[in-house]
């Protein structure tokens, strides 16, 4: 029997990368990481899920997020209080209900795309073929019966089932994977292609034989003998769209002893006689990686459970314990496990050191059976550590969330390799966390019949009511915060006696209904913070949780105040972005709270575990990749990647479309204030730019109708992609060049990434061109308050009518040459003298001054939004980027290329999220436990390679003596080796600054202060002038001497409200400066002032 929640859609109709539908909205992060293909493939896929507790509902949740065609779920077994403690759909009234019939219907409704069935009766061999993924997470499933069902899916035909067993029990879990006997492997690492881009190809003859040498702009790290496929060549044409194998390139060095790769060249393989009868080399060129495909044979699991090593080591994510054989030892448990199932129909009795030590023989009599076998046909360990299995037996019965929540994670990612993208589990991994368990049974860890009997079995009653009574504030409540508060409800955190505060600004929108999975359609526009607190305390009605809708910033510290963060056990960073981590990171190293930090990138993620004074911080660490910046001159002139072209078309979008009615607004608001601004804008060529905006912005305000807005379209046309270019070619002619700097020899100008372009002509039968126009016109007409055309077709034969009216305007060679200028990347251009445009912004200004806007009506601007598919906002900037594509003969890109760069969207899957967090949450009950550094966790994971690294948190950094850059001297640390987590404490009231110069060598072994400023200032707040030292023993100025000296005598507190705008309440202030003692500069740990408790 088997019923049916919802319908689906067709597998893959509305994945189209050039279009915009439901489906690519909601998907679009989850696209960005799998791609088009791999999404295809998804949703044509059926999934059997059998099992409802933790591991499964996270596996049946993380699936239907991601959009299979179905998944069937399939768990009678009645629901009891200790299943509470990891499937988030159970309720209290569900207790004696059947598990998967109280599942179906909330799984149902996190995604409409997927049909969501429940199967009710026997588990038949013709169910198992009915499917392409089956997934088992009962763990009271006897082995007999898991390898009979194995066998089943491998011999499918004409491809096997995937066949997953994954189990979490206690402290212990263990995944087991089986794509058939043979998978291939498309793409190991899921990874973009990697590509260099060419800027020479030399041949060189060496001996008799001939070598071809590309010279690239960038260092690679292509492999030897690495498969690559050459395009975009000009002159040696006969490469392009040729897959090559490559050759690195190393030289010699001391004498010949030694090697180092020149990682600017690389050698293609090609016969020496075809490389001699190549013509020259012109220019351009794309050398990219072929991903070459290979095959992963796997065993079954009767064979793997007897030989489960298909490597040197069995997986463990903890390298230390993986080394030193902790998997091995779990495996014979597993082993131990299932045959004590054998024998009793059940798993071991809870807290039984009889069914532990029953455990403990079998897991011997296992091994000693192996050993008997021949070498390498099963799995050997020296000796049985009764320890591990008398560990994982004791507590067999019990589920912790964050477990159930990793192992869910990485199952459901399996699911996605079934169709050959990224490397599959090879086969087995196991994983504990006895460093959380006590050496015995806590005395009072019998359950009580409550929702965390789980937790309670595994560490007692007592530690549960800390649990309960814990304050913490996770900040962010996206893909992130919903899996932790998800994690935080079931295990109780602050639901008896403490708080969970959650603070998110943003507001649900529907791309993010695919990972945040506390949120439904019906929340789109909703704030997250409420939405998901109000979710969470469905799961757990004890939850005690305050929202927020606030920023956490220095401009809200009157709202987070020194109060709250003094009031919180610890905080948990649920965010996207390095500035807000590297602030609330600032605030938790001012108050000494434990942060739990993590992120995601498409299938990787990490973790940090920061503990006060013990560990490293966030900002200690290494700052995230922000991309390289694009030199100003390559986006401007020199395209030669499609990325330089979406760029552009993003900047052009906002010169065009937000900036001009933005500044006409402000104009027709103030006059004299928006025309003294523009001083603040840059040189006068900047500020003539702006004014000509300004002024064709407020000509055609004038009756504006979508005639006039499509002559504006075709104006911007002609000016981008026709007089733009042309100006470039007639200063630059294809024959151009330039003298090297070296050699001073003449070379070509065109040449290696310098393509040269082609000039666009105005044809609406072009549907490059057409598209342009297309959204262009309704883009303009947004801005005008004219009704839009959205029908292409209608809009097209509308074009056709007016274009005899419509005015193209004709080319002319410029009055001033191109200049073309070799900048440095992140480095504006340099100013261009600009004396000769001052009269023309004058005369600009004073017109504007005396221009009369009755009648007119204020324009609106185009603010860019990335995820509204009826705005022409993404369309506009793939036409335009396209036509620029074309115009530099570059490929053009998808639509969701376009949107994914254009939109600075960070590619996001639900199963790299909830895998993460699980982590995350398991360390948050060392914290509670407060377990010593050595076995608290932070964690690299990358799912689509399988590399799982679990480690304790580095050391913070201790001060040492160095070169002081701004002393120009050698500054020693007062005392040798503080960290960052270190302070110096004045608590003596609201003492004067002169008492602070006073008090500091007096506490600090007498180093004397010769310059004090409030600590952390902000880049906006060096903006807003609030970063004036409150005291300098060199005053630069007799204005600055003056008033050093008043603040002497004044109050400490009164001088940081004045200076700093310190909200007057706060507690406290943290002050840096400039030391000396005894005539050397010195430094020493920020300095806590404390005004009141």
């Amino acid at each position: 029997m088997a019923t049916s929640s919802t319908t689906s859609s067709a597998g893959g109709v509305g994945f189209d990368e050039n279009k915009a539908s439901a489906e690519m909205d909601q998907y679009s992060r989850q696209i960005g990481a799998y791609g088009i293909e791999t999404m295809r493939n998804l949703t044509t896929l059926d999934v059997l899920i059998i099992g409802m507790k933790g591991v499964g509902i996270e596996a049946a949740k993380n699936l239907i997020l991601a959009g299979p065609k179905s998944v069937t779920v399939c768990d009678q077994t009645p629901i009891a209080w200790s299943d509470l403690a990891a499937n988030f759909f159970f309720k209290e009234s569900d207790i004696g209900k059947p598990s998967s019939s109280v599942c179906v219907y909330p799984l149902s409704l996190l995604n409409p795309h997927v049909t969501v069935r429940e199967h009710t009766t026997e588990i038949t061999d013709d169910l198992l073929l009915g499917f392409g993924a089956v997934l088992v997470t009962d763990p009271t499933i006897p082995l007999s019966l898991l390898e009979h069902w194995n066998v089943v899916c491998r011999d499918r035909q004409p491809k096997s089932t995937l066949f997953l067993v994954a189990h979490s029990y206690g402290a212990v879990a263990s995944i087991w994977a089986d794509y058939g006997p043979v998978h291939t492997v498309t793409d190991e690492n899921g990874e973009a292609a990697k590509n260099s881009v060419i800027e020479d190809i030399s041949k060189r003859q060496v001996g008799e034989n001939w070598e071809l040498v590309a010279s690239v702009t960038e260092p690679h790290d292509f492999e030897e003998d690495q498969l690559i496929s050459i395009d975009e060549v000009e002159g040696m044409e006969s490469l392009n769209g040729r897959q090559i194998p490559l050759g690195r390139i190393y030289m010699s060095y001391d004498n010949g002893k030694r090697q180092k790769l020149v990682a600017s060249k690389f050698k293609l393989k090609i016969p020496s006689a075809e490389i001699a009868a190549l013509p020259a080399y012109k220019r351009g060129g794309m050398a990219t990686e072929v991903k070459v495909a290979k095959q992963v044979q796997f065993r079954s699991l009767s064979e793997s459970n007897r030989n489960p090593k298909q490597e040197a080591f069995l997986i463990h994510p903890n390298s230390e314990k993986m080394y030193s054989g902790r998997a091995d030892q779990l495996h014979f448990a597993k082993l131990a496990l299932w045959q004590f199932q054998a024998l009793h129909n059940s798993l071991p009795r809870l807290h039984s050191v009889d069914d532990a030590n029953e455990c403990v023989a079998l897991a011997k009599q296992i091994l000693e059976t192996h050993k008997a076998l021949p070498a390498n046909t099963a799995i050997v360990v020296d000796a049985i550590d009764e320890d591990v299995v008398r560990k994982a037996c004791l507590y067999a019965r019990t589920e912790l969330s964050g477990l159930s929540t990793f192992v869910g994670g990485v199952i459901a990612q399996e699911v996605v390799k079934k169709f050959g993208k990224y490397s599959p589990l090879w086969q087995w991994l196991h994983l504990d966390y006895f460093e959380m368990l006590a050496d015995t049974v806590p005395a009072d860890a019998t359950p009580v019949g409550c929702r965390y009997d789980s937790q309670i079995a595994i560490f007692g009653n007592s530690f549960q009511e800390k649990l309960g009574k814990q304050k913490w504030f996770m900040v962010g409540c996206g893909a992130l915060g919903c899996e932790y508060l998800k994690g935080f409800a079931l295990m109780g955190l602050g639901a008896n006696g403490g708080v969970v505060h959650v603070t998110d600004m943003d507001r649900i929108e529907v791309s993010n209904l695919n990972r945040q999975f506390l949120f439904r359609k019906e929340n789109v526009g909703q704030q997250k913070s409420v939405c998901a607190a109000n979710a969470a305390k469905v799961m757990n009605p004890s939850m005690n949780i305050t929202c927020f809708e606030t920023k956490v910033c220095p401009e809200t510290e009157n709202v987070f105040h020194d109060g709250f963060w003094e009031n919180l056990d610890g905080v948990c960073n649920a965010l996207d972005n390095v500035m807000a981590r590297k602030y609330v990171d600032s605030r938790c190293v001012l108050y000494e709270r434990p942060l739990l930090e993590s992120g995601t990138l498409g299938t990787k993620a990490n973790s940090e575990i920061i503990i006060p004074h013990l560990t490293l911080t966030y900002s200690e660490g290494k700052d995230q990749d922000q991309g390289k910046a694009i030199p100003m001159c390559t986006l401007r002139n020199f395209p030669h990647l499609i990325d330089h072209c979406i760029e552009w078309a993003r900047a052009q979008f906002t010169e065009v479309f937000e900036e001009p009615a933005k500044d006409v607004t402000k104009l027709m608001q103030d006059k004299t204030a928006f025309l003294s601004s523009l001083e603040k804008e840059g040189n006068f060529t900047v500020q003539l730019d702006k004014l000509i905006a300004v002024k064709s912005m407020l000509q055609s305000m004038a009756n504006p109708t979508f005639e006039s807005c499509m002559q504006l379209a075709i104006d911007q046309f002609c000016k981008q992609h026709d007089s733009r270019i042309r100006d470039l070619t007639y200063s630059f002619p294809e024959n151009a060049t330039k003298k090297d700097e070296g050699t001073g020899e003449e070379l070509p100008f065109w040449s290696g990434t310098k393509r040269f372009p082609q000039h666009a002509v105005l044809d609406p039968q072009n549907a490059l061109c057409l598209d342009y126009l297309y959204c262009a016109s309704n883009l303009f007409a947004f801005m005008h308050r004219v009704p839009v055309i959205r029908d292409r077709d209608q809009f097209s034969t509308a074009l056709a009518a007016a274009l005899p009216r419509l005015k193209i305007t004709t080319w002319e060679p410029p009055s001033k040459a191109v200049k073309a200028l070799e900048e440095q990347p992140g480095q504006p251009a340099a100013p261009a003298a600009d004396t000769d445009e001052k009269p023309q912004v004058e005369a600009l200004k004073q017109e504007l001054l005396a221009a009369n806007f009755a009648g007119l009506i204020n324009p609106i601007a185009a603010e860019f939004e990335k995820d509204d598919d009826t705005n022409f906002h993404i369309d506009f900037i793939t036409a335009c980027s396209n036509m620029r594509a074309w115009n530099y003969h570059i490929k053009p890109a998808s639509r969701h290329q376009c949107k994914m760069i254009a939109g600075r969207i960070i590619p996001a899957i639900a199963t790299t999220t909830a895998m993460i967090t699980g982590l995350v949450c398991l360390e948050l009950f060392k914290l509670v436990l407060r377990l010593p550094k050595p076995k608290m966790c932070s964690a690299n994971v990358n799912l689509g390679l399988n590399t799982f690294n679990l480690f304790e948190p580095d050391n913070p950094i201790r001060a040492k003596p160095m070169f002081d850059p701004m002393e120009l001297c050698d500054v020693k640390p007062i005392p040798d080796g503080f960290t960052i987590w270190d302070k110096i404490v004045i608590d003596k009231g609201d003492i004067t600054v002169q008492q602070l110069i006073d008090i500091i060598p007096e506490i600090h072994h007498g180093c004397v202060p010769s310059f004090l400023i409030k600590s952390g200032i902000s880049g906006d707040e060096i903006k807003a002038g609030l970063d004036k030292p409150l005291y300098s023993s060199f005053a630069a100025t007799k204005s600055l001497g003056e008033l050093f000296a008043r603040n002497l005598k004044r109050s400490l507190h009164e001088v940081c409200v004045e200076l700093y705008n310190m909200p007057p309440a706060k507690k406290y202030v943290l002050i840096e400066g400039s030391f000396e003692k005894d005539g050397e500069v010195v430094k020493v740990p920020p300095i806590r002032v404390i005004f009141a408790h």
